[in-house]
């Protein structure tokens, strides 16, 4: 019997009349082209992926550690930069859905900036760029979500003794976190926090007296309700329109008098515009131009207060507002205003 040749010992027929004995030869289909370098490419690619995202992921978790070690360098340039990066990730942290964002609940970086702001109140030297580091740990403990840690020293931090600017930053920053609280369902429930408030709606500074009525409408309490009806009758009309605005997230139709006040001022004349006229300084024209705001800013979080009390007024009540609003709906020269206003007297037919 004669053996076969195997594979490797084969011989190629060569010569004349060789290529009848070879299959024809045929081009590539687009189908083998595509399995041959476009399904691999997809491959790589997805590998390269996974490979980034866990990348990034892992860059990401090292990134406010090494930001939080930044803010404890004695470099101020390195502070802020790091202070800067970290505002950043938190401000990103608040945009992102429903248990996306993991860093502002990080109990972590809570515990590091709370004892760093504690350092430096009980450090304080006084100078610019100590307070302003102070505002800075303020104003970002604000963006946190971790009630238990962060709340106690911003109380410290609003007490009567620190600066201004740092006390107005921590009572702020209560508020904010208290208005998420709200959203959640879940009221802020903190040591001493409400007694702290109460007693800094008294306080001879009248910024402090707003913001403290501010933050106490956003904490559902009857003693709380109690102090905002106090504060209806305040010298400062900034402090009465943010009780009456916290009574109505409290469902109390108790501030409805201030509501309308702001609802009839804004229906008297603005006065002169004053940006072309060589008489009036600049100084003079910035104060126009923020009272102006001001009364926008006003009116529009009264419009607001208004739509959330419409369930809780009477029939007369309800016809009064309409009476009030209708002419802002109309002919309001902001338009957002205008816009608002609608909104009202929607809810209030």
């Amino acid at each position: 019997m004669t053996e076969m040749p195997d594979d490797e010992s084969a011989t190629i027929p060569t010569g004349p009349g060789a290529d009848e004995n070879l299959p024809p030869v045929e081009p590539p289909s687009a189908g083998f082209i595509v399995q041959l370098f476009f399904v691999p490419a997809l491959i790589v690619a997805a590998v390269v992926a996974v490979w980034a995202l866990f990348g990034q992921m892992a860059a990401d978790d090292q990134d406010w550690q090494s930001l939080l070690v930044e803010l404890s360098n004695e470099n101020p340039h390195r502070r802020w930069r790091g202070a800067h990066g970290l505002a950043q990730m938190l401000q990103v942290d608040q945009t992102r859905t429903e248990g996306d964002g993991e860093l502002a609940h990080n109990a972590q970086v809570a515990t590091q900036l709370t004892d760093m702001l504690r350092e430096q109140i009980a450090n304080d030297t006084g100078r610019e760029d100590d307070l302003n580091h102070q505002v800075f740990l303020t104003r970002t403990l604000g963006l946190m979500d971790v009630p238990g840690t962060v709340i106690p020293v911003l109380q410290l931090a609003m007490k009567p003794d620190r600066d201004r600017e740092v006390r107005k930053h921590a009572i702020a920053a209560i508020a904010i976190i208290a208005d998420r609280a709200a959203q959640r369902g879940q009221p802020l429930d903190s040591d001493g926090l409400l007694d702290d408030l109460i007693e800094f709606s008294y306080d001879p500074d009248p910024l402090a007296r707003q913001l403290s009525a501010f933050a106490l409408g956003l904490i559902p309490d009857e003693r709380s309700k109690q102090q905002l009806v106090t504060l209806l009758g305040n010298a400062d009309e900034s402090t009465r329109l943010n009780a009456a605005i916290g009574l109505a997230r409290q469902h109390s139709p108790a501030g409805l008098e201030v509501l309308k006040a702001v609802l009839t001022e804004a229906l008297q004349p603005t006065a002169a515009k004053t940006e072309d006229d060589p008489g009036v300084d600049q100084q003079q024209k910035l104060k126009a131009a923020e009272k102006i705001f001001e009364k926008h800013i006003s009116l529009k979080n009264t419009l607001k207060a208004i739509t959330d009390l419409a369930a809780d007024l009477t029939p007369e009540q309800k016809a009064e507002l309409r009476a009030l609003i209708e002419p802002i709906a109309e002919s309001h020269q902001e338009h957002r205003i205008r816009l608002d206003a609608g909104t009202a007297q929607r809810e209030l037919e």
